[in-house]
């Protein structure tokens, strides 16, 4: 999704700014402002004799790392800078985190370097600034004593937090060439976990004025996040490692106990079908939920209001950016490797807020605006600027696509991996990393090839760096795929964006089905939405087309339904309900346990060509015609206006981009075949225009109207400039229309509208059929269905549609036998009615009870459990013999009078025969099995 980006919020002092004189030899900055370590310039005043007894001129010394060896510095990575009174800059980035006064010509000299050591301060309340530390370090590098300590109590499935006391010194804790911490645990069943650690700083939050203001807390520090995955005694041993050299470490013990009730899920990985997740103890994880990717003013204090809203509905997913308005710890000018700790705390914040609320997070870590060099539809996005591995900002990267392909800026990259696999990875509800998203928005810049293949390197080192083994995507823009990205197997699963999808609930099937079958993979649709540019109430105010999308993303065969974009909208018209009746509906059946999958049904048959007859005594009648928004799309280009249900259609056989011979290849027909009455007219609403588009109307081949669009914007997007109607005279009888563009580049129409067309058969008496789309499963089925007067985008702002009556349905492929059918309203889960019927020769039959807008269906196949055999145990309970020729689970259920219903065992069938035990409380009569949530019998 490209973005309206939120203004930059206020920052502190940048580096750079002065320092003052202190006490002879001895480094401060001058301006009091609070600065980290990591400033990209640091500038000094250095007085004569700092060095007592070196009269010679003198020299500042500035080492990353804080490492001296026999011979003094080992490197002078940033140069040594002659001594006078004033002020020495360096000409790149020189932490102050350790400085040395040494004569002229030499080496800091040792005796004249002990107890001068400099290292960052941390003060609560305030920002960073430097200060000049003693500390004696003579010859080698000594090993600080390290200690580590939980900061919480074990507990399986939960983070376990470790602080790590004592730790060497470092310019830069972000860098693992300087320094780093690996902590390696000892499970109890045997096996070990190598995690890395992080550098992190605690934060309080409170609100003032409606924002949220972050406090640090304390001195930052290393820790470890670990999360024990079984009971038991875990050993841990932590290292510190300074310039490549062993510098320390510590051990330690400690028990995790039994969980008294069952633990949180586990982490999520592809289960054995391929086309859905699942957590690693084996429980399926189908995803309902909708994007929620950055806060406003109240920072993490919006999540909190978003996620209690979210989980009350039954919602357990969400996807987050990194971007540099919100959650972004590397997005700044000055910050390639020195990682903002506020912003990794309101991450952590955020991923405990989704923990305890039971919603998993997709991560994204970057946003395609980072590459983009130019403003977008929104006036925004062109952060290249302020990319830290742009040149300009001190990075290795002189245009987009070096990030791609630039060795030093993949090693860069790497060390934040690391660093955010070190901080999160530990947390089971983080779904999946994601490394972009919609990349290709800005492929203008970028070469495809290189993307894909820094995709396959840096997934597989992601791979082999992260501990819990989370699935790891990307995302690519609307409407495109891209096999070079979705062939690797580095990526675990697709993502497809979808936005102003004609007949949604037709289509959004049909992609889904395409990418399983060329990438066995899981699909999500990562995005969703009517509109790209706005939540345009307007064009969808029944929420239509809305509930469309969203409910056949899932029941389409991806891994959780559409996942809806203007989250702020949802919270604010209160849209939950609609998540809450979709988990419901699912909840009827078993999915997505085992054997799950789309069913393919055949493609709908467009409307002809050309109109027929006209209708005897038939009444003129206006028609507003929706058109195909996306690019490139390969609609037919023809459609035959034979009555208002003509505009179901068009969307999906007419694009709004009429194109000249600037792009030859995407050309497609614009014609309307339709019977006219006297003061016919054409109207097309002009969006925008590229250059030199020239609009041409032709009827029965012969130009009727012509008029040149000049580009007013000088911009080839479509964002309204015109907003204009061309009305054209037609004349009256059976009429083909032709809209060409006579010129060069592309002309955008929001819509075309016939008025007075008088109705007219269609060839073979055509009529619409219902939209369907649905999954099967061992012994059930879930149906949705769409009458096509409601299907968006023509149908969706009809006040009163017509409803579908007398509709059938053919479901394909459904093993033969007799299904009890319950149908249901989407909008609230309420059950409808309920039927019985018959699947023959693997098809099935179905009589649709009339309705409205929509409908789902719950089918389960009757007869496929049976009680048999039931005899009492030694004291309370019976056994039974329980047939079933599929496996899945089943419920045995008792009561005493008939009307009453309680379930007494819950159990999965293996298929076939099986004995169960069930305890039996009070005096109980009857007894029936239910085969998942369905079939029953007595």
């Amino acid at each position: 999704m490209a973005v309206a980006v939120p203004a930059a919020e206020p920052r502190g002092g940048g580096p750079g700014a002065g320092h003052r004189q202190t006490e002879a030899g001895s480094l401060r900055p001058t301006d009091g402002s609070l600065r980290p370590c990591c400033d990209s310039l640091v500038s000094f005043r250095v007085s004569p004799g700092s060095v007592a007894g070196s009269p010679a001129p003198e020299q500042v010394a500035c080492h990353p790392g804080g490492l001296l060896t026999e011979m003094g510095f080992p490197t002078l990575a940033h140069g040594r800078f002659p001594r006078s009174p004033g002020y020495v800059q360096t000409g790149e980035s020189v932490p102050a985190c350790q400085c040395a006064v040494a004569p002229a010509g030499g080496s800091p000299d040792n005796a004249a370097m002990r107890n001068r050591r400099g290292r960052c301060v941390r003060q609560a309340g305030r920002s960073w600034r430097m200060a000049v530390l003693l500390l004696a370090l003579a010859g080698g590098l000594a090993q600080a004593a390290v200690s580590v300590r939980l900061t919480g109590e074990p507990s399986v499935g939960r983070v376990l937090e470790l602080e790590i006391n004592g730790a060497p010194a470092a310019e830069n804790p972000f860098d693992p060439d300087q320094i780093r911490l690996d902590a390696v645990f000892t499970l109890p069943d045997g096996g070990q976990l190598d995690v890395p650690g992080f550098w992190h700083q605690p934060y309080r939050r409170r609100e003032a004025g409606g924002r949220e203001v972050l406090e640090p807390v304390g001195e930052p520090g290393w820790r470890v996040r670990f999360t024990p995955r079984q009971p038991g005694r875990h050993d841990v041993k932590v290292a510190f490692t300074v310039a490549g050299q062993p510098a320390g470490g510590a051990e330690l013990a400690f028990d995790v106990p039994a969980p008294a009730e069952a633990p949180p899920a586990g982490f999520a990985r592809i289960a054995a079908d391929r086309r859905y997740f699942e957590t690693s103890d084996g429980q399926p994880l189908p995803l309902i939920g909708h994007c929620v990717c950055w806060h406003h003013q109240r920072g993490t204090g919006d999540y909190e209001d978003w996620f209690n809203a979210m989980a009350a509905a039954g919602e357990n997913y969400t996807r987050l950016w990194m971007a540099p308005w919100a959650f972004g710890i590397e997005t700044e000018p000055d910050r390639l490797n020195r990682y903002r700790l506020d912003r990794a705390w309101q991450l952590d914040r955020v991923f405990e807020l989704a923990f305890a609320r039971g919603i998993h997070l997709m991560l994204c870590f970057d946003y395609h605006g980072m590459f983009e060099t130019e403003p977008d539809y929104w006036g925004g996005n062109d952060n290249w600027k302020i990319n830290p591995y742009n040149a300009a900002n001190g990075g290795p990267c002189a245009t987009p696509n070096d990030f791609f392909t630039s060795a030093e800026a993949q090693a860069l990259y790497r060390k934040r991996l690391r660093y955010l696999v070190a901080r999160y990875g530990a947390f089971s509800n983080l779904l999946a990393w994601q490394f972009f998203n919609e990349i290709d928005n800005v492929y203008d810049h970028l070469q495809g090839g290189d993307v894909a293949r820094w995709h396959a390197v840096m997934g597989d080192w992601l791979k082999a760096h992260d501990p819990w083994g989370h699935l790891v995507t990307t995302s690519l823009t609307g409407g495109s795929e891209r096999p070079e990205i979705w062939r690797l197997p580095q990526m675990d699963f697709a993502m497809y964006h979808s936005y102003g999808q004609t007949d949604p609930a037709d289509a959004l099937p049909r992609i889904v089905a395409r990418f399983l079958d060329r990438y066995d993979k899981p699909v999500m649709v990562g995005e969703f939405g009517t509109d790209w540019r706005g939540w345009r109430r307007e064009q969808d105010p029944h929420l239509r087309g809305w509930r469309q999308g969203i409910w056949a993303g899932v029941l389409g065969g991806a891994v959780g339904n559409s996942m809806s974009w203007w989250w702020e909208a949802i919270h604010q018209e209160n849209l939950y309900p609609t998540f809450t009746a979709l988990k419901q509906f699912l909840g009827r059946s078993t999915f997505p346990r085992g054997g799950w999958e789309p069913i393919r049904f055949p493609p709908r048959t467009d409307p002809p060509d050309e109109v027929g007859d006209p209708l005897p005594g038939g009444e003129p009648f206006d028609v507003q015609l929706p058109l195909d928004r996306s690019w490139g799309a390969a609609n037919r280009g023809s459609l035959a206006v034979g009555d208002p249900s003509a505009a179901e259609s068009s969307a999906r056989l007419l694009n709004a981009f009429v194109h000249g011979t600037g792009h030859p290849e995407l050309r497609r027909p614009f014609r309307l075949s339709a019977w006219l009455g006297e003061g016919a007219r054409l109207v097309l609403h002009v969006n925008s225009v590229s250059e030199g588009a020239v609009v041409s109307v032709l009827v029965d081949g012969n130009e009727v109207f012509r008029r040149p669009l000049p580009n007013r914007d000088g911009q080839p997007k479509v964002n309204g400039e015109y907003d204009l109607d061309l009305p054209v005279g037609l004349p009256a009888g059976r009429r083909v229309i032709e809209i060409r563009n006579a010129g060069g580049d592309w002309f955008n129409l929001d819509w075309v509208r016939l008025e007075r067309v008088l109705p007219a058969a269609l060839a073979g008496g055509w009529q619409p059929v219902p939209i369907a789309c649905g999954l099967k499963g061992p012994g059930e089925l879930l149906l949705y269905v769409v009458n096509p007067a409601v299907s968006f985008p023509a149908g969706a702002t009809a006040p009163e549609p017509p409803p579908l009556r007398d509709g059938r349905l053919t479901v394909p492929g459904v093993p033969a036998g007799r299904y009890r059918v319950t149908w249901v309203r989407p909008a609230d889960n309420a059950t409808l009615g309920s039927a019985e019927v018959e699947a023959v020769d693997g098809s099935l039959e179905l009589p649709l009870p009339g309705f409205v807008e929509d409908l789902a269906a719950h089918l389960a196949r009757t007869g496929l459990v049976r009680l048999e055999s039931p005899r009492r145990l030694p004291g309370k309970g019976l056994a039974f013999e329980v047939q079933s020729p599929l496996p899945g689970p089943c419920t045995i259920l008792a009561s005493e009078t008939l009307s009453e219903w309680a379930e007494v065992r819950r159990f999965d069938h293996t298929g076939g025969s099986l004995t169960v035990e069930a305890p039996i409380e009070g005096v109980q009569r009857f007894f029936r099995a239910r085969f998942g949530n369905g079939t029953e019998q007595r």
